[in-house]
């Protein structure tokens, strides 16, 4: 009977000690050892491809296009099924209905071969004032309206995205990220006055993981606008590298 108990007894331990081993492996959904190490927006981690940018994202839009008659009634035109994202490169920006400002890209960005990309396309509207268009859904974050979302890719890799927002939506954008990543590792408070004189009071708070970095800043070249940046810092640092390095000519 002893011999018997014993036996369950040093098999209960060996089952503790391998949940044990178990436990220390196991992560929570999401929650990888290797996604801890960077952040993500909406499920795009920093460092993730484009083809997984591309894979995770894709969906289909409406873009409604609307033009004044020559009454100067507002008419209904086109409706365009239009696949989302869209990216540099992507047929659909070259597309002469849409206006997609988040893809122009600056030389420096041509010249390094960096991709911008659009999960969803602002509310723009089209070339010509007597024509526009909107799309179907908006972008935000923490159920606030983006201003503009840009995705940017570099040497395949994701390793910024940029997202400015009306200043008046600041404080709950930031708790949402409180909410979602913990209290940041630090934060700047700095006074300074605009060229008109006005005095400006702007906030930054910055989060760290070990390969990417996350910056809120309360105003972001406008006093109502704020700025919400995810970066990947290696990536970043190899774009700063190359952007200082000066083009090679060929003659």
């Amino acid at each position: 009977m002893l011999k018997g108990l014993a036996t369950v007894f040093a098999m209960s331990l060996i089952s503790l000690s391998l949940a044990s081993q178990t436990a220390k492996v196991v992560h929570a959904p999401g929650t990888s050892k290797e996604a801890a190490l960077s952040f993500d927006f909406k499920g795009d981690a920093i460092g993730e491809t484009l083809q997984q940018f591309k894979d995770r994202n894709a969906h289909t839009a409406t873009y409604e296009v609307f033009f004044l008659d020559s009454d100067g009634d507002t008419r209904e035109g086109s409706k365009l099924k239009i696949q989302l994202p869209i990216c540099t490169g992507d047929k659909e920006e070259s597309n002469p209905d849409l206006d997609l400002p988040e893809l122009k890209r600056s030389e420096q960005e041509v010249r390094l071969g960096i991709i911008r990309c659009v999960v969803t396309p602002h509310q723009q509207g089209k070339s010509g004032k007597d024509e526009w268009g909107y799309w179907s859904e908006f972008p935000t974050i923490a159920d606030s309206k983006t201003l503009s979302s840009i995705y940017r890719f570099y040497k395949d890799k994701l390793y910024s995205i940029e997202i400015t927002f009306a200043f008046t939506d600041y404080d709950r954008v930031t708790n949402a990220l409180i909410a979602k990543f913990g209290m940041p590792r630090s934060k700047e408070n700095r006074a300074y006055r605009s060229g008109s004189g006005t005095k400006l009071h702007d906030e930054v708070l910055v989060w760290k993981r070990k390969t990417s970095s996350l910056t809120a800043n309360a105003v972001y070249g406008a006093t109502n606008i704020s700025s919400v940046v995810f970066t990947d810092d290696e990536l970043a640092a190899a774009v700063k590298s190359a952007t200082e390095t000066p083009a090679r000519e060929d003659l």
